[in-house]
Protein backbone atom coordinates (compact mmCIF):
# COMPACT_ATOMS: atom_id res chain seq x y z
CA UNK A 1 0.00 0.00 0.00
CA UNK A 2 1.33 3.52 -1.15
CA UNK A 3 2.66 5.99 2.34
CA UNK A 4 3.54 8.57 -0.12
CA UNK A 5 2.64 12.18 1.31
CA UNK A 6 -0.94 13.70 0.49
CA UNK A 7 -1.27 17.52 -0.45
CA UNK A 8 -2.66 19.51 2.44
CA UNK A 9 -5.72 19.37 3.00
CA UNK A 10 -5.92 22.94 3.88
CA UNK A 11 -4.05 24.90 1.36
CA UNK A 12 -3.23 22.23 -1.37
CA UNK A 13 0.29 22.64 -1.12
CA UNK A 14 2.49 19.66 -2.00
CA UNK A 15 5.45 17.74 -0.42
CA UNK A 16 4.80 18.03 3.51
CA UNK A 17 7.85 17.14 6.27
CA UNK A 18 6.97 13.95 8.77
CA UNK A 19 6.58 15.20 12.20
CA UNK A 20 6.08 12.13 13.92
CA UNK A 21 5.18 8.59 12.91
CA UNK A 22 4.06 5.46 14.90
CA UNK A 23 3.16 2.30 13.34
CA UNK A 24 -0.42 0.68 13.53
CA UNK A 25 0.54 -1.82 16.13
CA UNK A 26 1.54 0.81 19.06
CA UNK A 27 -1.73 2.52 18.21
CA UNK A 28 -3.32 -0.67 18.70
CA UNK A 29 -1.24 -0.44 22.28
CA UNK A 30 -2.18 2.64 22.86
CA UNK A 31 -5.99 2.16 22.59
CA UNK A 32 -5.67 -0.78 24.83
CA UNK A 33 -3.40 0.66 27.79
CA UNK A 34 -6.29 3.27 28.04
CA UNK A 35 -8.92 0.13 28.26
CA UNK A 36 -10.02 0.15 24.50
CA UNK A 37 -9.52 -2.88 22.32
CA UNK A 38 -9.65 -1.97 18.99
CA UNK A 39 -9.98 -4.72 16.21
CA UNK A 40 -8.07 -5.20 13.10
CA UNK A 41 -11.19 -4.88 11.03
CA UNK A 42 -11.94 -1.16 13.04
CA UNK A 43 -8.64 -0.23 12.05
CA UNK A 44 -9.57 -1.11 8.33
CA UNK A 45 -6.49 -0.15 5.36
CA UNK A 46 -4.89 1.50 7.92
CA UNK A 47 -3.83 -1.73 9.98
CA UNK A 48 -2.05 -2.35 6.74
CA UNK A 49 0.50 0.92 6.50
CA UNK A 50 3.94 0.57 7.92
CA UNK A 51 3.74 3.40 9.87
CA UNK A 52 1.07 6.23 10.24
CA UNK A 53 2.33 9.44 9.51
CA UNK A 54 1.82 12.95 11.14
CA UNK A 55 2.70 15.56 8.12
CA UNK A 56 3.34 19.66 8.72
CA UNK A 57 2.28 21.86 5.75
CA UNK A 58 5.33 23.69 4.87
CA UNK A 59 2.78 26.43 3.87
CA UNK A 60 0.75 27.58 5.99
CA UNK A 61 1.38 24.84 8.51
CA UNK A 62 -1.02 22.97 8.89
CA UNK A 63 -1.00 19.64 10.47
CA UNK A 64 -2.73 16.20 9.08
CA UNK A 65 -2.58 12.57 8.94
CA UNK A 66 -4.21 9.57 6.59
CA UNK A 67 -7.16 11.24 5.84
CA UNK A 68 -8.36 8.63 3.46
CA UNK A 69 -8.26 6.55 6.83
CA UNK A 70 -11.09 7.92 8.88
CA UNK A 71 -12.53 6.53 11.25
CA UNK A 72 -15.50 3.99 9.81
CA UNK A 73 -18.81 2.78 11.41
CA UNK A 74 -17.26 -0.05 12.94
CA UNK A 75 -14.62 2.09 14.51
CA UNK A 76 -16.70 4.27 16.81
CA UNK A 77 -19.11 1.21 17.47
CA UNK A 78 -16.53 -0.12 19.20
CA UNK A 79 -15.48 3.05 20.71
CA UNK A 80 -18.85 3.92 22.08
CA UNK A 81 -19.33 0.12 23.25
CA UNK A 82 -16.23 0.58 25.64
CA UNK A 83 -16.06 4.12 26.24
CA UNK A 84 -19.44 4.85 28.00
CA UNK A 85 -18.66 9.07 28.35
CA UNK A 86 -17.51 9.08 25.00
CA UNK A 87 -20.36 11.94 23.99
CA UNK A 88 -19.55 14.19 26.74
CA UNK A 89 -22.79 15.92 28.43
CA UNK A 90 -21.09 19.26 29.10
CA UNK A 91 -18.34 20.96 27.62
CA UNK A 92 -17.25 24.89 27.84
CA UNK A 93 -17.98 25.40 23.96
CA UNK A 94 -22.04 24.77 25.16
CA UNK A 95 -22.20 27.62 27.12
CA UNK A 96 -20.52 29.75 24.85
CA UNK A 97 -22.34 29.40 22.23
CA UNK A 98 -25.68 29.31 24.18
CA UNK A 99 -24.68 32.82 25.05
CA UNK A 100 -23.46 33.69 21.85
CA UNK A 101 -27.56 32.97 20.87
CA UNK A 102 -28.58 35.16 23.66
CA UNK A 103 -26.36 38.02 22.40
CA UNK A 104 -27.36 37.74 18.39
CA UNK A 105 -31.06 37.37 19.44
CA UNK A 106 -30.81 33.60 17.99
CA UNK A 107 -34.16 31.39 17.81
CA UNK A 108 -33.58 27.87 16.68
CA UNK A 109 -30.01 25.62 16.42
CA UNK A 110 -28.63 22.71 14.20
CA UNK A 111 -26.33 20.65 16.12
CA UNK A 112 -24.12 18.49 13.41
CA UNK A 113 -22.89 15.90 14.65
CA UNK A 114 -25.62 16.23 17.95
CA UNK A 115 -24.72 12.37 19.50
CA UNK A 116 -27.70 11.49 22.23
CA UNK A 117 -28.15 15.61 21.96
CA UNK A 118 -26.45 16.66 25.32
CA UNK A 119 -25.94 20.13 23.90
CA UNK A 120 -29.03 20.46 22.46
CA UNK A 121 -30.46 19.63 26.01
CA UNK A 122 -28.92 22.67 27.41
CA UNK A 123 -30.03 24.81 24.20
CA UNK A 124 -33.70 24.01 24.62
CA UNK A 125 -33.89 24.61 28.57
CA UNK A 126 -32.66 28.09 27.34
CA UNK A 127 -35.63 28.62 24.91
CA UNK A 128 -34.03 27.83 21.57
CA UNK A 129 -36.00 25.65 19.03
CA UNK A 130 -33.43 22.41 18.60
CA UNK A 131 -32.61 20.12 15.59
CA UNK A 132 -29.65 18.08 15.37
CA UNK A 133 -27.85 15.44 12.43
CA UNK A 134 -26.98 12.41 13.79
CA UNK A 135 -25.85 9.44 11.43
CA UNK A 136 -25.44 7.03 14.65
CA UNK A 137 -29.23 5.75 14.44
CA UNK A 138 -28.82 4.71 18.67
CA UNK A 139 -27.76 8.84 19.57
CA UNK A 140 -30.05 10.14 17.14
CA UNK A 141 -33.07 7.98 18.64
CA UNK A 142 -31.83 8.89 22.22
CA UNK A 143 -31.97 12.87 21.24
CA UNK A 144 -35.53 12.47 19.35
CA UNK A 145 -36.86 10.95 22.92
CA UNK A 146 -36.11 14.42 24.79
CA UNK A 147 -37.65 15.81 21.73
CA UNK A 148 -34.88 17.08 19.51
CA UNK A 149 -35.86 17.00 15.70
CA UNK A 150 -33.17 14.99 14.27
CA UNK A 151 -32.40 14.43 11.07
CA UNK A 152 -30.29 11.05 10.10
CA UNK A 153 -29.35 12.18 6.30
CA UNK A 154 -25.58 13.28 5.09
CA UNK A 155 -25.69 17.01 5.12
CA UNK A 156 -24.66 16.03 1.08
CA UNK A 157 -27.83 14.36 0.34
CA UNK A 158 -29.64 17.22 2.81
CA UNK A 159 -28.56 19.70 0.32
CA UNK A 160 -29.01 18.01 -2.81
CA UNK A 161 -32.82 17.62 -1.85
CA UNK A 162 -32.75 21.83 -2.64
CA UNK A 163 -35.72 22.33 -0.29
CA UNK A 164 -33.29 21.84 3.00
CA UNK A 165 -34.25 23.52 6.39
CA UNK A 166 -32.16 26.86 7.33
CA UNK A 167 -31.34 27.83 10.57
CA UNK A 168 -30.35 30.73 12.82
CA UNK A 169 -26.91 29.29 14.26
CA UNK A 170 -25.34 25.58 12.88
CA UNK A 171 -22.68 24.22 15.41
CA UNK A 172 -20.67 21.65 15.40
CA UNK A 173 -18.35 20.33 18.15
CA UNK A 174 -15.63 18.00 17.97
CA UNK A 175 -16.25 16.51 14.59
CA UNK A 176 -14.32 18.45 12.21
CA UNK A 177 -10.79 16.72 13.21
CA UNK A 178 -13.12 13.18 12.38
CA UNK A 179 -13.35 14.43 8.63
CA UNK A 180 -11.98 13.31 5.79
CA UNK A 181 -12.15 16.55 3.82
CA UNK A 182 -12.66 19.33 6.40
CA UNK A 183 -13.05 22.14 4.12
CA UNK A 184 -16.05 19.92 2.43
CA UNK A 185 -17.58 19.29 5.29
CA UNK A 186 -17.79 23.03 6.87
CA UNK A 187 -18.94 24.01 3.24
CA UNK A 188 -22.02 22.11 3.75
CA UNK A 189 -22.30 23.09 6.94
CA UNK A 190 -22.79 26.41 6.02
CA UNK A 191 -25.22 25.97 3.36
CA UNK A 192 -27.47 25.37 6.18
CA UNK A 193 -27.05 28.65 7.30
CA UNK A 194 -30.02 31.25 7.04
CA UNK A 195 -28.52 34.37 5.60
CA UNK A 196 -26.51 36.16 8.12
CA UNK A 197 -26.67 33.19 9.75
CA UNK A 198 -24.09 31.58 12.27
CA UNK A 199 -21.88 28.80 12.50
CA UNK A 200 -19.89 27.42 15.48
CA UNK A 201 -16.92 25.36 15.41
CA UNK A 202 -14.83 23.87 18.63
CA UNK A 203 -12.27 21.36 17.70
CA UNK A 204 -9.61 20.32 19.96
CA UNK A 205 -6.90 22.40 20.12
CA UNK A 206 -3.16 21.55 18.77
CA UNK A 207 -1.42 24.51 20.82
CA UNK A 208 -3.38 23.76 24.57
CA UNK A 209 -2.95 20.73 26.58
CA UNK A 210 -3.04 18.15 23.95
CA UNK A 211 0.40 18.72 23.09
CA UNK A 212 1.42 17.30 26.55
CA UNK A 213 0.45 14.12 25.20
CA UNK A 214 1.22 14.21 21.58
CA UNK A 215 1.35 10.07 20.86
CA UNK A 216 -2.44 9.71 22.82
CA UNK A 217 -4.57 7.67 20.28
CA UNK A 218 -7.50 9.91 20.11
CA UNK A 219 -5.09 12.71 18.19
CA UNK A 220 -4.13 9.63 15.28
CA UNK A 221 -6.35 8.24 12.80
CA UNK A 222 -8.69 6.29 12.56
CA UNK A 223 -9.66 9.01 15.21
CA UNK A 224 -8.74 12.18 14.21
CA UNK A 225 -6.96 12.58 10.55
CA UNK A 226 -6.16 16.56 11.72
CA UNK A 227 -5.14 18.87 13.91
CA UNK A 228 -5.93 22.55 14.08
CA UNK A 229 -5.03 25.65 15.50
CA UNK A 230 -7.09 28.92 15.66
CA UNK A 231 -5.15 30.43 12.58
CA UNK A 232 -6.36 27.61 10.27
CA UNK A 233 -10.11 27.30 11.53
CA UNK A 234 -9.63 31.25 10.62
CA UNK A 235 -8.15 30.14 7.23
CA UNK A 236 -10.85 27.38 6.41
CA UNK A 237 -13.26 30.10 7.05
CA UNK A 238 -11.68 32.04 4.58
CA UNK A 239 -11.51 29.20 2.05
CA UNK A 240 -15.18 28.66 1.90
CA UNK A 241 -16.64 31.93 1.87
CA UNK A 242 -17.09 32.80 5.75
CA UNK A 243 -16.30 35.84 7.73
CA UNK A 244 -14.69 35.31 11.17
CA UNK A 245 -16.89 36.61 14.16
CA UNK A 246 -15.11 35.46 17.15
CA UNK A 247 -12.48 32.85 18.43
CA UNK A 248 -9.69 31.61 20.65
CA UNK A 249 -9.18 28.65 23.18
CA UNK A 250 -10.68 27.45 26.18
CA UNK A 251 -9.33 28.12 29.55
CA UNK A 252 -6.48 25.86 31.15
CA UNK A 253 -7.74 23.25 33.49
CA UNK A 254 -5.34 22.26 35.54
CA UNK A 255 -7.26 18.89 36.38
CA UNK A 256 -7.18 18.12 32.45
CA UNK A 257 -3.42 18.99 32.24
CA UNK A 258 -2.54 17.01 34.80
CA UNK A 259 -4.98 13.70 33.01
CA UNK A 260 -2.59 14.65 29.65
CA UNK A 261 0.53 14.49 31.66
CA UNK A 262 0.06 11.47 33.07
CA UNK A 263 -1.12 9.75 30.11
CA UNK A 264 1.76 10.82 28.23
CA UNK A 265 4.16 8.78 30.76
CA UNK A 266 1.16 6.45 30.34
CA UNK A 267 1.92 5.42 26.94
CA UNK A 268 5.96 6.37 27.16
CA UNK A 269 6.39 2.30 26.83
CA UNK A 270 4.73 1.68 23.87
CA UNK A 271 6.11 4.45 21.63
CA UNK A 272 9.83 4.10 23.56
CA UNK A 273 10.09 8.13 24.53
CA UNK A 274 10.92 9.41 27.72
CA UNK A 275 8.29 9.75 30.51
CA UNK A 276 7.80 13.54 32.15
CA UNK A 277 9.61 14.06 35.48
CA UNK A 278 7.75 13.37 39.20
CA UNK A 279 5.73 10.34 38.57
CA UNK A 280 1.99 10.77 39.67
CA UNK A 281 3.45 13.28 42.50
CA UNK A 282 4.23 16.27 40.74
CA UNK A 283 1.55 16.53 38.12
CA UNK A 284 -1.09 16.27 41.10
CA UNK A 285 0.80 18.80 43.13
CA UNK A 286 1.25 21.37 40.62
CA UNK A 287 -2.67 20.62 39.52
CA UNK A 288 -4.13 20.93 42.98
CA UNK A 289 -1.60 24.31 43.86
CA UNK A 290 -3.17 26.08 40.86
CA UNK A 291 -6.42 25.29 41.71
CA UNK A 292 -6.43 26.60 44.51
CA UNK A 293 -4.56 29.57 43.63
CA UNK A 294 -6.37 30.36 40.27
CA UNK A 295 -2.44 30.34 38.94
CA UNK A 296 -4.18 29.07 36.10
CA UNK A 297 -6.08 31.96 35.00
CA UNK A 298 -2.85 34.06 34.76
CA UNK A 299 -1.48 31.67 32.46
CA UNK A 300 -2.79 31.45 28.17
CA UNK A 301 -5.60 29.85 27.19
CA UNK A 302 -4.09 26.18 26.65
CA UNK A 303 -7.29 24.20 26.89
CA UNK A 304 -8.56 21.45 25.45
CA UNK A 305 -10.73 23.10 22.53
CA UNK A 306 -10.27 26.11 20.00
CA UNK A 307 -13.15 27.81 18.76
CA UNK A 308 -14.96 29.88 16.59
CA UNK A 309 -18.11 32.02 15.42
CA UNK A 310 -18.30 32.67 11.95
CA UNK A 311 -21.21 34.48 9.67
CA UNK A 312 -21.93 34.20 6.16
CA UNK A 313 -19.62 36.54 3.69
CA UNK A 314 -22.19 37.45 0.63
CA UNK A 315 -19.33 38.56 -1.51
CA UNK A 316 -17.38 35.59 -1.25
CA UNK A 317 -19.95 32.58 -1.10
CA UNK A 318 -19.97 31.75 -4.51
CA UNK A 319 -15.92 31.89 -4.79
CA UNK A 320 -15.87 29.81 -1.85
CA UNK A 321 -18.25 27.24 -3.23
CA UNK A 322 -15.63 27.00 -6.33
CA UNK A 323 -12.37 26.33 -4.48
CA UNK A 324 -14.23 23.65 -2.04
CA UNK A 325 -15.87 22.05 -5.30
CA UNK A 326 -13.32 21.99 -7.36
Amino acid sequence: MSEGSPACALCGQEKPTVVASVTPAQLQDAWRIIGVTISRAALGDLARLETVKLWRCTNCGFEYSHLEFAGGALFYEELQQQLPNYYPTDSAEYSRAIQFAREHGIGEVLDVGCGAGAFLDLAKKTGLRTHGVELNPKGAAIARSKGHTVYNDLLRTMIAAGDHPRFDLVTTWQVLEHVSDPAGFLWECAQLMKPGGYLAVAVPAEDGINSLSPYNPHVWPPHHVTRWRLTHLRQLGTKIGLKFVSGGNDRLNPYNARHMWELHNQLAPVFGYKQYPGGKFLPKVLALASAKTGLHKLLPDWGHSTYAFFTSAPKNAADGRQRVNG
